[in-house]
């Protein structure tokens, strides 16, 4: 799952590829300013204009920030291992 970030309530039209004739005609933000998608031809048409929303998440609990310095202290002091 990919999250773009735009304004809040931004409506964006797209328009239809010979290869996609049943893409949606168009989307909408959410009140955040968020929009999330798994369709990998509209991952690639949206990120030439939004900007990519990454969330890092840790593998040995459920934690989850967008910052990739706090996954890493996040693991340093919670998940210590013995290096012995």
């Amino acid at each position: 799952m990919v999250t773009f970030s735009g304004e809040p309530n931004m409506l964006v039209n797209i328009t239809p590829t010979y290869k996609r004739p049943r893409m949606p005609k168009s989307l909408r933000f959410d009140a955040n300013g968020e929009y999330s998608t798994e369709d990998k031809m509209l991952i690639k048409r949206l990120s030439a204009k939004f900007k990519i929303k990454k969330e890092y998440k840790c593998k040995k609990c459920e934690y989850v920030t967008l910052c990739m310095g706090e996954l890493l202290t996040h693991h340093r002091l919670n998940h210590k291992e013995n290096k012995k």
